[in-house]
């Protein structure tokens, strides 16, 4: 390109360059991409323009050239990843294939490994684990047979010696194929693992009904006899319910007859407890009373207005007033007495002479009675105060109850 610019910019046959218009103008002309036209060149930072009229600039240079050491960078980790991922890939083909041997390996009573479910509930198989069907079964069949042995239990006391033995067997039953039912889980769900109580796998079959163990599953022949002991203990079970049944019927029928040979209805008797008992309804009209026991028609009325607690009150006071009766005091209920009277004789001739009573004949010392006085007359006494007494009688409480 620049030669032929060269050329055609000095061709003036050496006598020194001379501008063509037609070659530098220095109008809006631009460089071609043939190299024809202007020398004028416009720069661009863009990377991504399409246009054939424009140069990059450093800028664009650069950010291409960061770009692709970028790339190279990530294509370098991909690659670093794309060989761990296959050294992590062949390792996990290794496990895989150690897991695929285990997994195929058939379990039995000996031995931990795959194992084939049987809805069956009646199989002796050691090989086969029971489904979650035939585990179903066996838990409803347990289930019913606990109910029967409930209701034999609570119908009469003769049953109830057998109606606890088919509970505890029906429960037996119903724990040991809860246990079977987890374990079949269990085996079908996770094969690679060995199972536990915390963790789901592989799963050893036992023919056990009374193993404690949390590690092992009921074979097909475990829950066979647990099934048949269930069905005895409902069978046992039904014929308890049915005697049960018997017995209540003819408890039932004494009742009725005690019930008619009782006391009749609305009969009243006491009763020393707090509640009326059972057939009796508890009277509340007559609350703090006394009893009165009476000969005549009045039994069973009531009468009086004080509370028998207010009248036998601790420390209660009573009030006196009114007047004792008339009195009339004899001679011989008076003190035996005497009344004496003095009299001195007189001496000389002057002064009070004493005249001497009759039946006397010299002035001397002498008594003689009184004259008498007073009507005999009753009386009486005022009578008032205030009296306290202890009127706290002991007691016990009855309670008045009605034949219902």
């Amino acid at each position: 390109m620049f030669p032929k610019l060269l050329q055609r910019l000095f061709a003036n046959e050496g006598a020194g360059p001379k501008l063509r218009t037609d070659i530098l103008p220095l109008d809006n002309k631009t460089l071609g991409v043939n190299g024809e036209g202007a020398v004028a060149v416009q720069l661009s930072d863009a990377v991504d323009s399409a246009s054939s009229t424009t140069a990059a600039s450093s800028n664009a240079v650069k950010t291409v050239w960061d770009k692709a050491n970028s790339a190279a960078a990530s294509a370098n980790a991909a690659q670093s990843a794309a060989t761990d991922a296959k050294a992590t890939a062949d390792t996990a083909r290794d496990r895989a294939d150690a897991a695929y041997t285990e997994a195929t390996k058939t379990a039995s009573t000996t031995a931990a490994g795959r194992v084939q479910l049987s809805d069956a509930v009646d199989s002796a198989s050691s090989t086969t684990a029971a489904s979650s069907k035939a585990v179903k079964t066996v838990w409803d069949k347990a289930n019913s047979a606990a109910e029967s042995a409930s209701a034999a239990q609570s119908a009469a006391t003769d049953a109830k010696a057998t109606a606890d033995t088919a509970q505890d067997t029906a429960d037996a039953a119903k724990t040991a194929a809860a246990a079977a039912q987890a374990k079949a889980n269990s085996a079908y769900t996770e094969a690679t693992k060995t199972a536990s109580t915390s963790a789901a796998g592989r799963v050893q079959l036992s023919d056990a009904v009374n193993s404690a163990s949390s590690t092992t599953a009921a074979s097909s022949k475990a829950v066979k006899a647990a099934y048949d002991k269930a069905n005895s203990a409902a069978t046992a079970a039904n014929a308890a319910k049915t005697i049960a049944t018997s017995a209540q019927t003819k408890a039932n029928s004494a009742y009725t007859l005690a019930e008619g040979a009782s006391f009749p209805k609305g009969t009243r008797l006491l009763f020393h407890q707090a509640a009326a008992p059972t057939g009796w309804t508890k009277q509340t009209t007559v609350n703090d009373a006394a009893l009165r026991v009476v000969s005549g028609t009045t039994g069973g009325g009531t009468g009086g207005s004080v509370a028998f607690s207010t009248l036998f009150a601790a420390g209660k006071t009573v009030t006196l007033s009114g007047n004792v009766g008339e009195t009339t005091l004899t001679v011989a209920q008076l003190a035996s007495h005497t009344h004496k009277m003095r009299i001195n004789e007189s001496s000389g001739t002057t002064g009070t002479s004493a005249h001497a009573p009759d039946g006397l004949t010299s002035l001397e010392k002498f008594t003689y009675p009184t004259y008498s006085t007073g009507s005999s007359a009753s009386h009486t006494h005022t009578l008032s105060g205030k009296a306290t007494i202890a009127l706290n009688v002991k007691y016990t409480d009855v309670i008045i109850c009605a034949k219902a």
